[in-house]
């Protein structure tokens, strides 16, 4: 029987690993964690990541801030699968997350791939063997990772696609105003060639009147003489 109930657990957690490893939204993971490890029996189960993906080289700090994004206690009655709530690492989680009508012993686990750590789990022990553990923070590790990377994938498209916007604006405004420039560059080409065209008229009427009072000065010399001789 005992042997029987074993199998049955393996196979939900194989179950779970491949529910996990399928999904690649950070909420929607954190709905099928909590699925599965609730079959199984886990009374309690917290989820806790860093800000960021980060590489951990001992002895160096973990991160001081740090978020959870699924906490889950049975007798207290709280399910939180999707606001995240901030904190600091060295609260491990949130008191008010602690079971308050029951004891508890918690199993810290860390969440890594190869050597990019993104957080802990904390499971609340009781359920299952201790060899199972590992196999459930492995598969959650290798779905995390795959999660996390694709929500950072979506705010890297989300930012190229709103600097290429502002830039396809920006290179509205900029033709906007070069047709502009380019509408007053032409008109003060068509004015200045209109006052040209005043002025060669002007000349032109100029040199008329000169000539007409060439002529009148050239008329009066010749009646000039006249009379004189």
């Amino acid at each position: 029987y005992n042997n029987l109930k074993a199998n049955k657990k393996v196979q939900t957690i194989r179950q779970i690993g491949s529910k996990l490893i399928t999904t690649f939204n950070l909420k929607k993971l954190s709905a099928v964690l909590s699925e599965g490890l609730k079959s199984l029996g886990f009374p309690g189960f917290y989820l806790v990541l860093y800000d960021k993906i980060f590489k951990y080289k001992f002895p160096d700090p973990v991160p001081d801030k740090v978020r959870s994004v699924l906490a889950y206690s049975e007798g207290d009655h709280f399910d939180v699968k999707e606001d995240s709530l901030e904190f600091s690492s060295s609260e491990i989680i949130p008191g008010v997350y602690f079971p308050k009508e029951r004891s508890f012993r918690l199993a810290l686990a860390p969440l890594h791939f190869n050597k990019n750590h993104m957080g802990y789990v904390l499971l609340e022990a009781g359920p299952i063997e201790k060899s199972m553990y590992g196999a459930i923070v492995e598969q959650l590790s290798s779905a995390l990772m795959g999660s996390l990377l694709m929500e950072e994938r979506e705010r890297t498209e989300e930012f190229l696609e709103k600097t290429l916007d502002n830039l396809h604006t920006k290179a509205k405004v900029v033709s906007s105003n070069s047709q502009q420039i380019s509408q007053r560059v032409d008109d003060v080409s068509a004015a200045v060639e209109e006052i040209a065209a005043n002025i060669r008229q002007i000349s032109a009427r100029t040199e008329e009147v000169m000539a007409i009072v060439k002529n009148a000065v050239d008329m009066a010399h010749n009646a000039n003489d006249v009379i004189k001789g």
